[in-house]
């Protein structure tokens, strides 16, 4: 699969730098994401880290044990999942490594930008607001009560 953008990213359950299962669907909570899929993502650390947090989660999947990913989500202060590989290389497509930034319906926006683009691209992919459910119902009131 060659992603593009405008593709919705996959979900799928790995565990966190304490072991927990989490759902990456679950992760974003309506807001923009920054998500980076590497075999070993160290060499890209100081980039994300820099990242203002206000524009949007990050999270970062490395092919790496959970003992691993425990100092290293703790040093960077960005969540780092553990992966068998599976995950990380359906994203990275044969790369060593793929940055997505995701809008907050999770589609992806960019796939590698530059670095200093990716501060503008999450403010750009903004937020989903919070809305009320509407349901539309036909016929309920009586045309006469509608013509009013």
């Amino acid at each position: 699969m060659s992603w593009q953008p405008g593709d919705r990213a996959p979900d799928f359950v790995r565990r966190d730098g304490l072991g927990q299962p989490q759902a990456f669907y679950e992760f974003p909570k309506g807001q923009p994401c920054l998500l980076i899929a590497a075999a070993d993502p160290t060499d890209l650390a100081p980039h994300f880290t820099a990242l203002p947090p206000h524009l949007g989660k990050i999270l970062v999947l490395a092919i790496a044990p959970v003992e691993t990913c425990r100092p290293w989500q703790e040093t960077w202060r960005v969540p780092v999942w553990s992966d068998d590989g599976t995950v990380v290389r359906l994203l990275a497509e044969s790369q060593p490594q793929r940055v997505l930034v995701l809008d907050a319906n999770l589609r992806i926006v960019a796939i590698d930008p530059d670095w200093d683009q990716v501060p503008a691209l999450l403010a750009a992919a903004r937020p989903t607001a919070v809305g009320a459910p509407v349901l539309l119902v036909p016929r309920v009131l009586p045309l006469e009560f509608c013509d009013r």
